[in-house]
């Protein structure tokens, strides 16, 4: 998994750190009390001293990528209630107008039974075309949370892998948090970042952008 070094977080956090990075939140020291100690004392080392530009750009991406999800899925779901409730408001008021008029050759009672069914159709369809979104949007974010883990394991984050498992997942989106709060890195002394991995030098190239 992504263990670290195990025990507390407490031991150097209210001390300054390395590199010039400033000390952590209040918020941020939340975070970090939710994790694992055995990735606690790593997670926290990376973030004072090892955090970099490209990690940063990264995470902001990453996290960019899964706010445009998030806002697709708001929106379809909007527009789908939307259709419901104008589809339930139309259908109510013909069947308001039949039972006032009533239709030739049908008794009141059949009427009845007539409208319950095609309420109940109405209702059926809205729920079915909500539970495709919603296992639509489950497939997107699964993809999105796997393309995370590939791409911010090769950049040596602590916590991620390859998993399916909720108390991973949990835990690295304690790190993605974490990352996500923390302020910009300095840039490296000629331009660029420092310490960048390899994976994400070539990324800053031009290479595999997400």
């Amino acid at each position: 998994g992504g263990g670290g070094g195990g025990g507390g977080g407490g031991g150097g956090m209210s001390s300054p750190v390395a590199a010039g990075r400033p000390l952590l939140t209040q918020g941020q020291r939340s975070l970090l009390d939710e994790m694992d100690p055995a990735i606690r004392d790593e997670v926290h080392s990376f973030i004072t001293t090892r955090l970099n530009g490209t990690v940063y750009e990264i995470v902001r991406s990453l996290a960019e990528i899964k706010g445009l999800l998030k806002a697709a899925y708001d929106t379809s779901m909007r527009e789908l209630e939307n259709k419901h409730q104008t589809a339930a408001h139309r259908m109510e008021e013909m069947h308001g107008h039949q039972r006032m008029t009533g239709v030739p050759g049908v008794p009141p009672q059949e009427l009845f039974m007539r409208h319950k069914m095609q309420r109940d159709m109405l209702e059926r369809e809205y729920e079915e075309e909500k539970r495709k979104l919603i296992t639509r949007h489950a497939a997107d974010l699964a993809s999105q949370i796997k393309s995370e883990q590939e791409v911010l394991s090769q950049a040596n984050v602590p916590g991620f892998f390859a998993s399916n498992n909720q108390h991973h997942l949990s835990q690295q989106s304690l790190v993605f948090r974490l990352i996500r709060e923390s302020p910009p890195p300095p840039p490296a002394p000629g331009g660029g970042f420092k310490d960048a991995p390899p994976a994400s030098r070539d990324r800053d190239r031009g290479g595999r952008d997400r």
